[in-house]
């Protein structure tokens, strides 16, 4: 995760800053925010989440799984034309069912 300081503020008795976060990859939309708050001596006493990381992007797709998915497929067609070739291969044709 990523965080950026968009706010601090001081109060009488407490601390209150906001962050902002998002994911480190390429993250493509709006990041969440977050807001902390210590008290003068320093310590924490409330943690809110503001807003989540909300992505742009419609479709999610890695180019690692499109990849993947393709030389499966094409793994899958190899297999298949040689089950067809070795079916069409010269013999007897009485125990086979296409000839």
């Amino acid at each position: 995760m990523l965080f950026d300081v968009l706010s601090e503020h001081e109060d009488d008795d407490r601390y209150t800053v906001v962050v902002s976060f998002r994911p480190v990859e390429d993250f493509e939309g709006t990041p969440g925010q977050e807001r902390f708050k210590f008290s003068k001596t320093g310590r924490f006493e409330d943690r809110e989440i503001l807003s989540h990381p909300k992505s742009s992007k419609r479709f999610r797709i890695k180019r690692k799984k499109v990849v993947v998915g393709a030389v499966g497929i094409l793994v899958l067609i190899g297999f298949v034309v040689l089950v067809l070739v070795f079916m069409d291969s010269p013999g007897e044709c009485t125990t086979r069912p296409f000839c």
